[in-house]
């Protein structure tokens, strides 16, 4: 399953990954995962608060592609690798009135991260489940 997610950047739909990676880095950031939403929303302001974003956007879409260069390396695929632009060009491509859109791709990418496939096995005439016992 592809537990990503993507957005329009610049006319492209660019993937960020919620990666183990891009957990361990926002955890000690926000000092737990739990306390994430707390912390993009402390101290310093809304200006404090965006470039606290900007710099979550930065580090999805590096995790993003990178994803899609494992994918395609290990799948035997030819890709052409993207960009990832650094913190300081986002904060040059978006403005103080992105700071929900922002937010919107952080937590649909950890979303997207923390999905789950569940598998069921069919349920007989009985409605009883195949692996139910009595």
């Amino acid at each position: 399953m592809r537990r990503i997610t993507t957005f329009e950047f610049c006319g492209q739909q660019r993937t960020v990954a919620f990666t183990v990676a891009a957990a361990e880095k926002l955890d000690e950031k926000a000092g737990s995962l739990e306390r994430l939403g707390e912390w993009l929303a402390g101290d310093g302001g809304q200006m404090a608060a965006l470039g606290r974003c900007v710099e979550i956007v930065q580090l999805l879409m590096a995790e993003g592609e990178n994803y899609e260069r494992l994918q395609a390396r290990y799948s035997g695929q030819e890709r052409k690798d993207l960009a990832v632009p650094t913190a300081e060009e986002l904060k040059s491509l978006y403005t103080v009135q992105d700071l929900a859109t922002l937010k919107d791709v952080i937590f649909g990418a950890i979303s997207a991260g923390q999905q789950q496939e569940v598998e069921s096995k069919a349920v007989e005439a009985t409605g009883k489940n195949e692996s139910a016992t009595s």
